[in-house]
């Protein structure tokens, strides 16, 4: 172009990078446009023109001429873009000038050149002008740019959500063949010409590839960790988010003659090549990795602008693989679930039955449970019993043997040493009632104990009753393991006094409780800890309007993994056949019943303490 007035021979624009270390400037001539070339800011004359504009001046000229002149081309011409365009104008007859004048004004993006054979001050303001025009010109090209680049952010959103959209609404694993054909058809749609769109899914040894085009979408296939295949392979495993491989000329054939080899692929080249296709003699393919593989665009030109779309497809596809073992794994389960559904149909009779069964069953370990610690009394009762049963036999001999005397002395007639004889049997029969009531007391308690609960609160001593249960559990173990010993210590509030509680309940949760402390204990002896003394201490408190039971042994704790479930119905840390898992259970639900709370502090390695809180009613 030509500048008004002025005798030119070039016009340019040169506007800043972002860091002003350039400018890029696109030349007109009466010949034409040139090509767009980066202009340093720190040599030839640009510096001059840089610094102008560092200073605050809004216009800058500088003249130039012979040899200075011919290194100012020489430069030129060593800078990319340039050489070609001055070959261009020497072959079309264009003479180099051997004086020149730059006009230079600046705008707020960079500035304007307007080069002439001869000063022009008479047009600088014209100059100036014109740089104002351009800025605005620029800034609409901003905007426009701005806008072309968000509606291509839009165009690129829209394709993303539809492989999205598509990888949602599967309902199948078989179709994930047809998103990978979506997503191909999306990279099309957004202008990027591809050949082919693939997905690559890593196995042990190889990869599963879905492979799309405008074709359509072809069966998955195994692709060897061989070749190309292993170079991609790598690449991502080294971290990789965009590997590229170009093959061309010979390389491309060899590639091709490859793939026709691999089963299914191979298939699909055969028949293009019957249609009279041909095979490209150049293409290059694009690997960008995700989660569990990669995708592979084939194109059959670079396409470095496409690179970051294809990333975020990645991302995309990432979420779709994610989708699609979800749906596999909900095939499985459905499956199995199908299955399961067959054989239950199959054995529903059963079933019913086996649910008859199982509520007479739940009834009959409820009550084993609670025989199960009968059993485990009986022995700490006969132990109890044989005391009073002793104390009953010898005076019982005694006061054979005393009437029998009696009876001499009646005989001899002296009445008063029979008096005296009757004295001592009847101290013996108040001894023989006294300690009958107590082995009665005992069994009393025994039927209590195995019997249902009447669930009629009774006013009660709770210390006597767990000094009771804690001496008939201790007797109870030790009639099974001789060797067994431990320290029992009790420590009991005397100003309690009776509480309304359901006794044989309450007596079974105590009981249970004193049980598995002694059982703690047993396993912590029997593991052979070193200067272990095995010790049960039981205690009763009352605090304000509760009354606090606690059950405290030295064993082994509880694991922390497991304290949460102690309480479960059927849960048990006994080997197979020493415990149903009710105890807790059910020794939980009773305190419940009571409006109490059970609670327990342990410590792994060093023991536990269960602990009732019950209201005072």
């Amino acid at each position: 172009m030509k500048c008004w007035r002025a005798p030119s021979w070039n016009c340019s624009f040169n506007i800043w990078t972002d860091d002003k270390k350039h400018a890029v400037a696109w030349n007109a001539t009466k010949e034409g446009f040139g090509r767009p070339f980066n202009t340093p800011s720190s040599e030839d004359v640009f510096l001059e023109f840089y610094t102008a504009a560092q200073e605050g001046n809004d216009f800058f000229a500088k003249e130039i001429g012979g040899r200075t002149l011919a290194l100012h081309y020489e430069y030129l011409s060593t800078l990319p873009g340039v050489a070609q365009t001055l070959a261009e104008l020497k072959l079309a007859g264009v003479k180099l000038p051997d004086f020149q004048v730059f006009n230079i004004a600046y705008f707020a993006q960079g500035y304007l050149m307007f080069i002439t054979y001869e000063p022009v001050p008479e047009l600088q303001d014209a100059f100036k002008r014109f740089a104002k025009v351009f800025e605005q010109t620029y800034t609409r090209f901003l905007d426009l740019q701005k806008a072309e680049e968000q509606a291509k952010e839009s165009q690129i959103q829209l394709a993303l959500e539809r492989v999205r959209a598509r990888t949602m609404a599967m309902q199948r694993s078989d179709e994930l063949a047809d998103a990978s054909f979506v997503l191909d058809s999306q990279v099309r749609a957004l202008g990027i010409k591809t050949r082919g769109c693939a997905f690559n899914i890593y196995g042990e040894t190889d990869s599963t590839e879905w492979f799309s085009s405008d074709m359509g979408a072809m069966q998955p296939y195994k692709t060897p960790r061989e070749r190309f295949f292993l170079r991609y392979y790598e690449a991502g495993k080294k971290g990789s988010s965009l590997y590229i491989e170009e093959f061309e000329g010979d390389v491309c054939k060899e590639h091709y003659e490859y793939l026709c080899t691999i089963p299914v692929m191979g298939d699909a080249l055969h028949e293009m090549i019957k249609a009279g296709e041909s095979f490209p003699t150049r293409q290059i393919d694009h690997a960008v990795y995700f989660k569990y593989g990669y995708l592979l665009f084939i194109t059959l030109e670079p396409v470095p602008e496409a690179h970051e779309i294809f990333i975020r497809f990645a991302k995309v596809f990432e979420q779709t693989y994610t989708r699609f073992l979800d749906l596999q794994k909900a095939e499985a389960q459905a499956l199995r679930a199908e299955q399961d559904l067959i054989e239950i149909k199959s054995a529903r009779k059963k079933a019913e039955d086996a649910l008859t069964e199982l509520q007479l069953t739940q009834k009959q370990l409820i009550q084993s449970e609670k025989m199960a610690s009968l059993g485990e009394l009986t022995a700490g009762i006969a132990h109890e019993i044989q005391n009073p049963l002793n104390f009953v036999n010898n005076f019982s001999e005694v006061s054979t043997e005393l009437v029998d005397e009696m009876n001499a002395e009646l005989a001899k007639g002296d009445v008063e040493e029979a008096k005296v004889i009757s004295k001592d049997l009847k101290q013996n029969l108040e001894k023989i009632n006294h300690h009958g009531k107590r082995a009665g007391d005992i069994v009393k308690g025994m039927l209590q104990h195995s019997r249902s609960s009447s669930g009629v609160k009774e006013p009660t001593d709770i210390s006597a009753l767990a000094d009771e249960y804690l001496r008939l559990a201790y007797h109870g173990l030790r009639a099974k393991d001789k060797s067994f010993n431990a320290t029992m210590k009790t420590d009991f509030d005397e100003g309690i006094g009776n509480i309304n509680i359901i006794p044989q309940d309450i007596g079974r949760v105590i009981l249970n409780l004193v049980t598995n402390a002694f059982y703690a204990v047993n396993e912590k002896q029997r593991s052979g800890a070193a200067n272990y003394e095995p010790t049960i201490t039981v205690g009763t408190k009352k605090s304000g309007s509760e009354i606090l039971i606690s059950v405290k042994d030295n064993g082994n704790g509880i694991p922390e993994h497991i304290k949460e479930k102690i309480f479960q119905p059927f849960f048990t840390t006994k080997p197979t056949g020493q415990g149903t898992g009710l105890g807790l259970s059910l020794s939980y639900d009773i305190v419940k019943a009571h409006a109490g709370e059970m609670k327990v502090e342990t410590k792994e390695g060093e023991g536990s303490e269960f602990i009732i809180l019950m209201p005072v009613v």
